[in-house]
């Protein structure tokens, strides 16, 4: 699901942390248990489909179903979930569509004498495209907790029953001004975000403004060699809740993959 969830380490996601979206809404790093199938269609669509084990409600708090991540590791299995996702792609246009939906009270959360019913789903859609050394990128994604009132009495936090956010990116590689390597990047670039992690709540509470929040993004992102990258960024992030209330930080970092 997304950009950066299956291919996450530094060269290949812009700046130096993940979008927020792909941390928050999408859970990214995200990884479970399970098994499935993947294939080509036709030259151009692909499909992957699994099932694997459900989150873990027991984890989840006022930002979403991040901390319900099992990651592979003594995962219980009460509950299972399902994913599913849809590609197209030629050499200078991609996109995708793809939904999660699992179980995720895995019978462990309790109120009074009674088992709580908890699950989840995730659906997001993105698109790239790129050509003379610009790149575009969009995405677009939305969960929602069902169960999210029951839930936030027993966890002592307002539960959101949806959360929604898009943005959208574009770099540019100007490395063909001064080098000849193929190999070597190196990309300005620009994102904006606008997300909301309380966009529903159950009746009667009130969202968190703070978690409603708008970011721009500016970088530099250069890679001397394909598997390296050095990165720097600024960031302006701003909430609804007061139009004070923003923060500026400049990031600098490097990595790698091998």
């Amino acid at each position: 699901m997304g950009f950066v969830n299956e291919l996450h380490e530094p060269p290949f996601y812009r700046g130096n942390f993940r979008p927020t979206i792909e941390r928050t809404i999408i859970p990214s790093t995200w990884r479970e248990l399970g098994t499935g199938a993947h294939g080509q269609i036709t030259e151009s669509f692909r499909y992957t489909a699994y099932v694997l084990n459900g989150m873990n409600a027991e984890k989840f708090d006022d930002a979403g179903v991040r901390g319900g991540r099992q990651k592979a590791n003594r995962a219980i299995w009460n509950d299972l979930g399902g994913v599913a996702a849809l590609n197209f792609e030629t050499a200078r246009f991609g996109a995708s569509v793809s939904g999660y939906y699992g179980g995720a009270d895995q019978d462990l959360i309790t109120s009074g004498l009674d088992v709580l019913s908890v699950s989840n789903w995730i659906g997001e859609t993105h698109a790239w495209w790129r050509g003379a050394g610009l790149e575009l990128r969009g995405l677009l994604a939305m969960s929602g907790i069902d169960g999210a009132e029951e839930l936030g009495v027993v966890v002592g936090e307002i539960v959101p029953e949806q959360q929604l956010g898009w943005y959208l990116e574009a770099a540019y590689d100007v490395a063909p001004l001064f080098s000849d390597n193929p190999g070597v990047r190196f990309e300005p670039w620009l994102r904006y975000e606008d997300y909301n992690l309380q966009h529903a709540v159950p009746d009667g509470l009130v969202a968190n403004d703070s978690l409603d929040r708008t970011s721009v993004t500016a970088g530099v992102h250069f890679l001397p060699h394909p598997q390296v990258v050095l990165k720097a960024e600024w960031e302006h992030l701003s909430t609804a809740n007061d139009a004070d209330d923003s923060l500026d930080e400049v990031r600098i970092g490097a990595g790698f993959v091998y």
